[in-house]
């Protein structure tokens, strides 16, 4: 008896020894992995900040589509917007600058080499940009870096088209001469412009205009090259380059070209001037009822171009964020350059409104937004049949526009004494 009383004793304190063990090792463990979360524990990324690109007609409704289909992935980590109301440096990149805690920015590729080769931009894997058969060919290629590898995802495209009145003589014009000979001279010509008369182009802008310069100088050299020459002292600026632009002036007045208050295509809508060159998304601004009564067609810069000139807005990956950050990053770079984000946010707020009228870079979200926008179809056609290239500004751009875009401007803006070889001013019919 005293000795099953005996064991039965000793088996019950072995089972509450155990017990013991158990439940001091488990405080022990707890109280290890208290102790020491900061450095054994995965970090939680609570947010993610993001630079869209800032020039769109509606920025409002690209927050609103990628807040959407971002917290349909990660519900816990929310965005925070970087605009130019946040950061006033912020301007998509063309001054060189990029927000230090953006994880991904949107930036004009005009600008890419600048950014690439100051370290800010993530080279990504061809891995790493999801359907690449759904890009129009020449955006993709455009932002391939050196080594194989991309600086960004294409989102965004732009070019300079020539806006119209149905059944205008404009709509055959298809070299820089033809359409001046059909707009003819209105350099002294008021702002806003008389009733169906002159060319509505905004020549204010300082950088658009280095741009302009850049592109003219390119085509008449020949050959596409993504790095111009960018001359390095007023003398040895290209004269023919600038004869060109100056006939843009000639067909729109001083006083417009340099305006910078007036909407010139509201001004058109209204009967006021008798062309706009604009992008694709102006389009936008004009009331709905005169969207189908208003053509369009690349606007050439020279005579006979050979190739257009196209923007690329690209989504990039800030290279100098925090390496555990990085992967989330990409995530979003994908998000806010796919199919169904950018066509979601290129439509309009308001059943009966204009959509946004973007040149997105994807060829189905351009047919996606084509079945109720059939103006899409004809942007399609622009894109594919005008041999488009991406512009680039080469190494240096920024650096250079700066010094020398108050010269360009007031050289292509001050009333003519040179014009395009063996192109006489032509009166005015």
């Amino acid at each position: 008896m005293r000795s099953r009383l005996a064991r039965n004793l000793t088996t019950q304190g072995c089972i509450l020894l155990w017990i013991c063990l158990v439940c001091c090792g488990s405080l022990l463990l707890m109280a290890g992995c208290s102790g020491n979360s900061a450095d054994s524990s995965p970090k939680v990324q609570a947010s993610i900040n993001v630079a869209l690109f800032p020039y769109v007609p509606d920025q409002n409704e690209f927050e609103i589509a990628v807040q959407e289909a971002w917290s349909a992935m990660y519900p816990d980590v929310s965005i925070n917007w970087i605009t130019p109301d946040t950061d006033d440096q912020w301007e998509g990149g063309y001054n060189g600058y990029v927000p230090a805690d953006a994880d991904v920015f949107v930036y004009d590729a005009t600008v890419m080499l600048d950014l690439y080769n100051s370290g800010s931009i993530l080279p990504l894997d061809a891995s790493q940009i999801p359907d690449q058969n759904d890009f129009y060919a020449f955006s993709l290629q455009g932002l391939m870096l050196p080594d194989g590898q991309y600086a960004g995802i294409p989102q965004l495209l732009c070019t300079n088209l020539l806006y119209y009145w149905q059944g205008d003589a404009l709509a055959n014009d298809v070299n820089l001469t033809d359409i001046w000979a059909t707009i003819g001279n209105h350099l002294n010509a008021p702002s806003p412009l008389p009733q169906g008369e002159g060319l509505y182009v905004s020549l204010s802008g300082g950088t658009t205009d280095a741009i302009l310069y850049l592109q003219v100088q390119t085509q008449l050299d020949g050959p596409y090259t993504p790095t111009p020459t960018l001359p390095q002292s007023e003398a040895s600026f290209d004269q023919n380059a600038f004869a060109w632009l100056e006939v843009l002036t000639v067909m729109g007045g001083t006083a417009q070209v340099t305006d910078t208050t007036i909407n010139r295509y509201a001004e058109f809508a209204s009967g006021s001037g008798r062309a706009a060159v604009g992008y694709a998304e102006n389009s936008s601004l004009f009331p709905v009822s005169d969207v189908p009564m208003i053509d369009f067609h690349a606007m050439p810069l020279v005579d006979s171009p050979t190739y257009t000139f196209f923007y690329v807005d690209a989504a990039g990956v800030n290279a100098n964020i925090d390496p555990s950050r990085q992967a989330l990053a990409i995530e979003m770079a994908q998000l806010i350059s796919s199919s169904s984000v950018l066509a979601q946010a290129s439509l309009p707020p308001v059943d009966g409104d204009n959509p946004q009228y973007l040149l997105l870079s994807r060829p189905s979200a351009m047919a996606t937004l084509a079945e109720t926008y059939p103006r899409y179809t004809a942007y399609d056609q622009v894109i594919r049949t005008s041999s488009p290239v991406v512009f680039h500004g080469g190494p240096g751009f920024v650096t250079w526009a700066d010094s020398f875009k108050d010269f360009i401007r007031s050289t292509i803006t001050t009333p003519p004494t040179i014009v395009p070889d063996e192109v006489q001013l032509k009166e005015a019919s």
